[in-house]
């Protein structure tokens, strides 16, 4: 252990509960300490235990098959000291937030008295860097596409390439709102995952002390216009397509892929996810146990007679015969294609509307909420709903119909009154 000045003091030693690997290699654990508080981070460097130091918390000296990993660990030591000696040089009080933000790359001239806020560029920047690699590559993209739209909406507010973080409150938000919803015709959601990337920055801000609060966070995005329809298959569609033969197999496929969806609910990112691990066979039951890539929620999905043989038909080997192998478990197009061959698919067999891949989650959806006595709890669970406030919001026309169903013959008393037209 160093100690360094002002009580600040920083440990490195492996972590003892998580190996990484057969071989028994753990990782180095950097612990900083400071006014009582604590900050445990991996600086991923793996190494067996027997070649750790655990009196002098180093990694032990004459292994030269270990230098490039002594190096790293060496750099991270002095990377440290170097924050110390910044915070007192600079005479800026320490913080726990500050120092993560200056290992993490910040700049120790932020917390300087008298200095401007930072940009909102600069801010972007760090908060990219700092999720760079916590995030997917496709989060990543997003995050790109959003810092190009939201730098064209500050040249088109204030005619300037950047502005300062304290500019983004609410006033912004209502302006960005609009310039969504008009100049790049964003749909409400898109709009809304946009204004939410945009609080988040701010947070950002708000955790390294360059601005004091985050005024925006109440900001709700309001929904105008009516509600989007729903789009789904009613039986008589659903069988249509099923009986339908095409004169090509790659349409073929397309509409097996399609009916599996509309028989199990399973989202296209799902569906291109399924791994065999995530087929259970329970009490003479195949199901679909499966985490819901957009929410984490868990689906719980029964396979049916027809959603079971299409799998058998889909799967690159049939349930119970297949060896463990690497790659997709379903033979499933990109997302592109799929989108693009599914509009063929409709036009063929005569629908009014395009077919897309969610077309069939909301088909499995309001089928089984209108046919039978399914409950909307059974059917939140399947499509890995959070709760059933989700699916109700989302289908509640659909349940309108059920209720006006099941009420065409119900009446308060025995003999109904007849109400004669005045």
């Amino acid at each position: 252990m160093s100690t360094l000045m002002n009580k600040m003091s920083v440990l490195f030693w492996l972590r003892k509960k998580e190996t990484f690997d057969t071989y028994g290699y753990k990782y180095i654990v950097m612990r900083v300490t400071y006014g009582g508080e604590r900050w445990e981070h991996s600086l991923q460097i793996k190494i067996r235990p027997k070649d750790w130091d655990s009196e002098n918390f180093c990694i032990r000296p004459g292994l030269d098959y270990l230098d490039l990993d002594r190096a790293k660990l060496e750099a991270t030591k002095r990377k440290i000291e170097q924050i110390q000696i910044d915070f007192a040089t600079n005479d800026v009080p320490i913080t726990m937030s500050r120092i993560k933000f200056l290992f993490n790359g910040g700049d120790i001239s932020y917390f300087i008295h008298g200095r401007k806020n930072p940009s909102l560029a600069i801010i972007c920047q760090e908060f990219y860097a700092k999720n760079c690699h916590l995030v997917s590559e496709a989060t990543l993209e997003k995050h790109r596409v959003y810092q190009k739209r939201l730098f064209e909406f500050v040249k088109h507010l204030h005619m300037q390439d950047d502005i300062s973080i304290e500019l983004v409150k609410l006033k912004f938000l209502d302006e960005l709102y609009m310039y969504c919803r008009t100049k790049l015709k964003y749909g409400f959601n898109s709009t809304q995952k946009f204004i939410s990337y945009i609080k988040a920055i701010v947070d950002y801000a708000v955790l390294h002390e360059f601005i004091p609060s985050n005024t925006i966070r109440s900001y709700k995005c309001a929904k105008y216009g009516a509600k989007k329809e729903v789009l789904f298959l009613n039986e008589e569609q659903l069988q249509k397509l099923y009986d339908f033969k095409f004169n090509n197999d790659r349409l073929n496929n397309v509409k097996e892929l399609f009916l599996f969806q509309c028989f199990t609910g399973l989202a296209y990112v799902d569906l291109y996810t399924l791994e065999e691990k995530n087929i259970k066979f329970d009490n003479g039951q195949y199901w679909i146990i499966k985490e819901r890539q957009k929410s984490g929620v868990t689906s719980n999905i029964p396979l049916v007679p027809e959603s079971l043989a299409l799998l058998n038909k889909l799967s690159f080997k049939e349930l119970g015969q297949r060896k463990k192998t690497e790659g997709n478990f379903i033979k499933c197009l990109s997302n592109q294609k799929y989108n693009k061959y599914l509009k063929e698919v409709g036009k063929i067999i005569g629908l009014d509307f395009e077919l897309t891949t969610h077309v069939a989650r909301k088909t499995f959806a309001t089928i089984t909420l209108n046919k039978g006595n399914i409950s909307i709890e059974t059917v939140a669970k399947m499509l890995g709903h959070a709760n059933t406030k989700i699916t109700q919001s989302t289908y509640s026309r659909v349940l309108n119909t059920r209720i006006e169903k099941e009420m065409s013959n119900f009446s308060f008393i025995n003999q109904p009154l007849l109400i004669k037209a005045q």
